[in-house]
């Protein structure tokens, strides 16, 4: 068996982001907690403050589902469409916060 990093599945979501169920809307996490890299939080939390379920999106969630604006006025990301790893511009932003949060 494959030892999981514990981290692993928190700096994919800094990456990716998160979907609170219909897939509408990408969330940035604030309280992530999967550290056998389920892809899932059954009590997550977001920077906009949703708390509950949140899920890696899938494939085309990540990219073209925008942003909340929410998440990206409180992150400094720039509103758009898709996870921050699709986009160069965002993925100095999640650098930043990677570093910040102490996972970079």
């Amino acid at each position: 068996m494959t030892e999981v990093d514990p981290l692993a599945s928190r700096v994919t979501v800094e990456w990716d982001w998160v979907v609170n169920g219909g897939n509408r809307v990408l969330h940035a996490p604030r309280v992530w907690d999967d550290p056998e890299y389920w892809a899932q939080d059954d009590h997550g939390q977001t920077v906009c403050g949703y708390r509950g379920w949140l899920g890696i999106p899938g494939l085309f969630s990540r990219m073209d589902v925008p942003r909340c604006r929410t998440c990206c006025r409180i992150t400094g990301m720039p509103e758009g469409d898709g996870s921050p790893k699709n986009d160069d511009w965002c993925r100095q932003v999640v650098e930043a916060r990677l570093r910040t949060l102490g996972l970079r």
